[in-house]
């Protein structure tokens, strides 16, 4: 026999070893699967959406709303959902889109989004809920005084911005 041993890890060592290699395995496969999503405009919009971005909220309303999207099937149901989980975030772009589309339809709640647009500061909504007063549209009555009232109020928010 020659004078060199092999050396031969014990059991401890091996178990501990291939516990490491397990968990490097886990991770990497996570980290891989986060990078690719991340690559895909509306996993990414997803992602963010999730985590409370109100664009990306909107822009998953815009695909979900669309004939053709490239990314997702049209689902009525889930682009109502995004825009109102926007609105609710305070982007005034799904408040003009949820005044556009609903106005006809569902007047109440485009009253609710645009007086919650103006508690975000938002000076168009005040202008469309003046005009809403003046005209008697969104089934509100014509009221001189809370138009006057809402006028001022726009004025007061343009001149914070």
């Amino acid at each position: 026999m020659s004078g060199k041993m092999k050396y031969k890890p014990s059991a401890n060592e091996l178990n501990a070893i291939s516990g490491f290699m397990v968990f490097f395995r886990r991770w990497a496969i996570l980290w891989i699967a986060i990078l690719l999503l991340m690559l895909i405009p509306f996993s990414r919009a997803y992602i963010l959406a999730r985590l409370g971005n109100s664009d990306a909220m909107y822009f998953l309303s815009c695909e979900y709303g669309r004939d053709n999207s490239m990314y997702v099937r049209r689902n009525n149901y889930k682009s109502n959902y995004w825009i109102r989980k926007s609105a609710s975030s305070g982007n005034i772009h799904a408040i003009v889109s949820i005044e556009c589309m609903w106005s006809v339809l569902k007047p109440e709640e485009v009253v609710y989004w645009l007086r919650r647009g103006v508690e975000f500061g938002h000076p168009w909504c005040a202008d469309r809920l003046a005009w809403g007063y003046r005209c008697g549209m969104y089934g509100l009555p014509m009221d001189p005084v809370m138009e006057a009232n809402y006028r001022k109020i726009e004025k007061e928010l343009q001149n914070k911005k």
